[in-house]
């Protein structure tokens, strides 16, 4: 499973990249400018958006977009949502971003 990253947070980006890098099954990836997902978004199963406020995905033009947000303000989540997103977590760990990426890249791929 390949899942790209976005985050400005370069302590949680560094997190999330020794969590995944050790796992069997995931390629961890990182987008340095949100131009860059776009690219990349074709190539990959899952996008990362790391956001504060859901402003940055209106700029993403991909199919497999999750916002995770810093806050429980969720005043942007529509705009979020009619952009792409199909997810929107507060506060997620790691361990269970991970868990829940592994039951979604299951599902798609026993449905191909």
């Amino acid at each position: 499973m390949k899942i790209l990253f976005y985050d400005n947070n370069f302590a949680r980006l560094n997190e999330n990249y020794e969590y995944f890098s050790n796992t069997e099954n995931a390629v961890f990836i990182t987008a340095k400018d949100i131009s860059m997902i776009n690219k990349l978004s074709k190539s990959v199963d899952f996008v990362i958006l790391y956001d504060s406020d859901g402003l940055n995905a209106d700029k993403c033009l991909c199919s497999n977009l999750y916002l995770i947000s810093d806050t429980d303000d969720n005043r942007n989540a529509a705009q979020s949502f009619s952009n792409g997103v199909k997810h929107i977590y507060n506060g997620i760990k790691t361990h269970e971003l991970y868990k829940f990426l592994e039951k979604e890249y299951l599902k798609v791929s026993c449905t191909e």
